[in-house]
């Protein structure tokens, strides 16, 4: 009955630190690849330049992905910004 009211501590040796690390890597990847889908349909004109010719910056969320956690979440960033573009086209292409 003494321990009710505590809240659980851990320390930096258990094994659920990790565990939050890992999730919140997992869900920092997601966003970043949400983010990238989001500013793939955004197309922003360079100046100078024939009208055809447009910025994509759908690939700086994967770049900033690899500057935190390193290249592999880029990677994983990338997959499933491309997997979500696919199933996003299929999708479309049905409905037309």
């Amino acid at each position: 009955m003494a321990s009710a009211g505590k809240t659980l501590q851990f320390t930096k040796g258990s094994k659920k630190t990790g565990n939050r690390g890992n999730i919140k890597k997992m869900t920092l990847t997601a966003m970043l690849a949400a983010i990238a889908v989001i500013l793939m349909y955004m197309e922003i004109p360079v100046p100078f330049m024939p009208g055809f010719i447009k910025l994509d910056i759908s690939d700086l969320p994967a770049l900033f992905g690899s500057f935190i956690y390193g290249p592999l979440c880029g990677v994983f960033i990338c997959l499933i910004h491309l997997q979500l573009i696919r199933c996003l086209s299929v999708r479309f292409q049905i409905l037309y």
